[in-house]
């Protein structure tokens, strides 16, 4: 939409290590300034490195293109209404996942996303959940979870963005 708004949000990178230990790697506070769907700029209010600022809003519409749908056969016809997509391979679209919609409103609540072809990882997915603030549907959270091979073994991260605060300059 042509909406401008901004969005605070907190950000963590947790490494995982061996038998269930986590350790928090980076935090940061940043502010973003966004209009019509893009990231204008941002503002750092608490970093320590560039791993944790310039965060992806984005998200694939996959009711665009041309995945295979499937409706989970346990539906009980609840507000949420939850899709699995996936696509042929020969086609190659990436990502695969589930998306949960709201049944009476048609908006997103939920995506899963699992990207399988990924250079800059090993293993990369996404979890982004929204939220509707004044007429505007939102990420309020999203949580990306992906493997980085190493030297001699393959690493675990979390990062984890959430929302704070939304302003919305009319």
């Amino acid at each position: 939409t042509g909406a401008s708004f901004s969005i605070t949000a907190r950000t963590y990178l947790t490494k995982f290590k061996r038998n269930g230990v986590t350790r928090l790697q980076d935090s940061a506070i940043v502010t973003y300034f966004i209009s019509f769907d893009n990231v204008d700029s941002q503002k750092v209010i608490v970093s320590t490195s560039d791993e944790v600022t310039g965060i992806d809003f984005s998200y694939p519409d996959i009711f665009l293109k041309d995945y295979r749908f499937s409706f989970f056969p346990n539906d009980t016809g609840g507000t949420l209404l939850s899709i699995a997509f996936d696509s042929d391979t020969t086609l190659g679209l990436s990502p695969v996942g589930i998306a949960v919609i709201n049944r009476n409103t048609f908006f997103l609540k939920r995506l899963y996303l699992f990207y399988p072809d990924v250079k800059r990882y090993k293993e990369y997915s996404r979890f982004i959940s929204f939220t509707e603030y004044e007429r505007l549907i939102i990420p309020d959270t999203i949580q990306e979870t992906f493997a980085k091979s190493g030297i001699f073994s393959v690493d675990y991260y979390q990062r984890e963005t959430i929302i704070d605060s939304v302003q919305v300059y009319r």
